[in-house]
């Protein structure tokens, strides 16, 4: 009979497990660097890249388009309001969470209405029915649309809601000067 030590059976069963279903995933602030408490993941880290390199391979386009989705998405969720609270003062957090949902909103929904794989998993639409874009906006350009949006909401929120207070306010000082002295928010540095 074989013996097997409390760490190879542990990497053996998330071998198993990562191998059987894509949904499973590794967290942890040790997996990656460490391998892991008893350093059960190391070696599974390039095991997974490699089924995730040969995965990509087989359909690189929609990979492609994945990757630009993510950072439309991310532009017209997170760039309006990372701008617009740090070098807008009167940006209030109500005004910035509805800048995000409304970018991220307007972005997904051109995405899932044009992506003729997006339009069949989310609304029934046959792959092979025409879309509409608009202006001639390629689905992975859909930022576009939610970046825009993302800084109007952002400025008519803010101006319809009461400014921040004093504290909020010298807490963007901070961020945008770091090392700027009590008070010289107006002045020379």
């Amino acid at each position: 009979m074989a013996t097997t030590t409390y760490r190879e059976a542990i990497r053996a069963a998330l071998r198993e497990a990562l191998l059987a279903d894509q949904r499973v995933f590794l967290m942890g602030e040790d997996v990656g660097r460490y391998g892991g408490t008893y350093a059960v993941s190391k070696g599974l880290l390039l095991v997974v890249a490699l089924c995730a390199a040969y995965v990509t391979s087989l359909k690189p386009g929609d990979i492609l388009f994945l990757v630009g989705a993510a950072f439309s998405l991310a532009a017209s969720g997170f760039f309006p309001a990372l701008v617009m609270g740090i070098f807008w003062k009167r940006t209030t957090g109500i005004a910035a969470s509805l800048g995000m949902v409304a970018g991220f909103g307007v972005t997904f929904y051109y995405m899932i209405t044009t992506q003729p794989w997006l339009r069949e998993m989310f609304l029934g639409i046959p792959r092979s029915a025409p879309a509409t874009l608009w202006w001639d906006i390629q689905p992975i350009s859909a930022g576009l649309f939610g970046v825009p949006l993302g800084f109007l909401v952002i400025i008519v929120v803010s101006m319809l809601t009461p400014a921040p207070d004093q504290a909020t306010q010298d807490l963007v000082d901070h961020v945008r000067y770091p090392n700027m002295k009590e008070g010289a928010a107006s002045g020379a540095y």
